[in-house]
């Protein structure tokens, strides 16, 4: 079903909303075979993807994918960034929707899958602490913010059919992500983290 006839039958709600309830649809009815297709991918490339926020925050509260969510988000080593890992991705049927760069380098990806939306944030290592990126809209431009969390490794977990890795200290990680109850689904949460901006301007390119 094409995003345009989805939107169509609900006229009275706004795009916007439409738009998450089209992806949370179709997340639900290809997860399963999208996992199949993520396992073999993460395989490809050396098992370097481990899972990121709102799928972490699945992975550690029920190990699957929040029911309310609508994308999947990883993470995978800046440093191994190539043109191969969009090669795999487009070999398994991905189209690649947009992506953010800074001084020429790639922090986001965002790919797209039978209306499935899948985002690849690329981290940092260094000194022992880990950078994710995010990227924020400041004075009308796109700007870098990363969360900053100590770095001891990665660890499984059981995530849907399948094992992924999440960092050893995911506690702190998503304790900067949504508060210090991120444990308890809380509907009234309202956004608040602890990204800092890095101050540094970013390209949103859409494809």
């Amino acid at each position: 079903m094409s995003l345009n006839i989805f939107i169509n039958r609900f006229p009275y709600v706004s795009k916007t909303k439409v738009l998450l309830i089209y992806r949370r649809f179709f997340l639900s009815i290809y997860k399963n075979k999208l996992m199949v297709i993520l396992t073999e991918l993460n395989k490809i490339l050396d098992n370097k993807l481990i899972l990121e926020y709102g799928t972490m925050l699945g992975a550690v509260r029920c190990n699957s994918v929040l029911p309310h969510d609508y994308d999947l988000d990883f993470g995978f080593p800046l440093s191994d960034w190539s043109l191969k890992i969009r090669e795999e991705f487009f070999l398994k049927g991905f189209t690649l929707r947009h992506e953010f760069i800074v001084d020429g380098v790639v922090f986001e990806e965002s790919y797209g899958y039978k209306g499935i939306v899948v985002d690849i944030f690329y981290y940092e290592i260094e000194d022992q602490k880990i950078y994710t990126p995010v990227f924020r809209r400041v004075n009308d431009r796109w700007t870098l913010f990363q969360f900053s969390n100590r770095f001891n490794g990665f660890k499984s977990i059981p995530f849907e059919d399948t094992n992924m890795s999440i960092p050893v200290n995911f506690d702190s990680h998503l304790k900067s992500y949504y508060g210090a109850d991120y444990i308890i689904p809380n509907a009234q949460w309202s956004g608040p983290n602890d990204a800092v901006s890095t101050q540094r301007l970013a390209s949103y390119v859409k494809k």
